[in-house]
């Protein structure tokens, strides 16, 4: 029904039946879903909570990357909030979408300065995490038999927990 990028990790959800696949995408397009994702980015955040509205599209270069007011640009937003601000120069946040455009969340952290930990395409080239601190932490859906609402969490996995960790302790 949607998608992560490659290397995020976190909650997705799957249809059984095509009528379930057509409601599910339906929230989706009409964005009735929430999205709340857990994201460790680069810096200390100073605003303890703000909303990014910007638009995004295709990156002018013509290959897979996105920017603000790239090719064909569409409205996205992203709010976010502080959740911890860590000793060595990093920052846990609480981030929600309100639109679904491609690399939304990455693509918005860049811009206002903090990209995301371990973004090999928007973020530093360093190699202090083995892929994107970005987590799908949340997803609320209404139940496309039933209509009622349904929250799915996954947990912080394992490695952005010890990156957290070893930031605090260094």
């Amino acid at each position: 029904v949607h998608r992560l990028d490659r290397e995020t990790s976190g909650v997705i959800v799957a249809a059984k039946t095509d009528k379930a696949y057509w409601q599910l995408v339906t929230q989706f397009h009409d964005h009735k879903v929430y999205k709340e994702y857990l994201a460790l980015v680069h810096g200390c955040v100073k605003d303890n909570e703000a909303t990014i509205n910007q638009p995004i599209g295709r990156h002018k270069d013509g290959g897979t990357g996105m920017q603000i007011r790239g090719r064909l640009s569409r409205e996205a937003i992203t709010s976010y909030c502080v959740e911890k601000r860590i000793d060595q120069g990093y920052t846990l946040l609480r981030v929600q979408i309100h639109t679904g455009r491609t690399h939304q969340i990455r693509v918005h952290l860049k811009y206002i300065g903090h990209p995301i930990v371990g973004d090999k395409r928007y973020g530093y080239k360093d190699q202090s995490f083995q892929r994107q601190a970005l987590h799908a932490h949340i997803l609320g859906i209404s139940n496309p038999e039933t209509g009622e609402y349904m929250q799915f969490i996954a947990p912080l996995p394992e490695d952005m927990e010890a990156m957290i960790e070893q930031c605090q302790n260094s």
